[in-house]
């Protein structure tokens, strides 16, 4: 039988129990162990080789996650742009106020259309008139009420005192409807 092929024990038995094969039995253990010591080596590299591998992939997902997060935080806390509150659907009749966005539509009932003619609205007609969000939501105010006095109702948006104790001025109206 070869030195190499016996097994760990065998040879530290057989050298044992023979003084003159101690050496070549020796021999044999220190080449398995530099084999296993290369083995070792290789197998370290590798797993070191591995292991920094895995540890820049998560670097990189890291800072993926982190840029994701900062997106999400400034996407949270930016403002929002309010939708339009316009009636979203211009006609050649509305005019270029239902085409716009707008703050807030008022409506203004005019009981007697010949005492309203030519004049401006008074911040009592503002105070009194009802808001909507949509100018289509103050026309259908408006007919209502014409339907039962018979007068008239006008809807303007973007109301505000010309100056302090003044007329009101809007930045744009429907016409007087009867």
């Amino acid at each position: 039988m070869e030195w190499h092929e016996h097994t760990d024990e065998s040879l530290i038995e057989y050298a044992a129990s023979h003084l003159q094969h101690q050496g070549p039995a020796s021999m044999e253990m220190q080449r398995r162990l530099l084999g296993a010591i290369r083995d070792f080596n290789t197998s370290s590299s590798s797993q070191s080789t591995t292991m920094i591998n895995l540890t820049w992939a998560i670097s990189a997902l890291t800072v993926f996650l982190a840029i994701i997060a900062g997106l999400q935080l400034w996407a949270m806390l930016s403002p929002i742009n309010p939708a339009p509150t316009g009636s979203g659907v211009s006609t050649e009749s509305d005019g270029p106020a239902a085409a716009r966005a707008s703050v807030e539509w008022r409506g203004f009932y005019y009981p007697d259309l010949q005492a309203q003619q030519g004049k401006s609205i008074s911040g009592e007609q503002l105070a009194a008139a009802p808001s909507f969000k949509t100018l289509q939501a103050c026309v259908e105010w408006g007919a209502q009420v014409n339907s039962v006095a018979k007068a008239g109702f006008e809807c303007a948006v973007d109301c505000r005192f010309l100056d302090v104790g003044s007329d009101v001025i809007c930045q744009d109206s429907t016409s007087i409807v009867r």
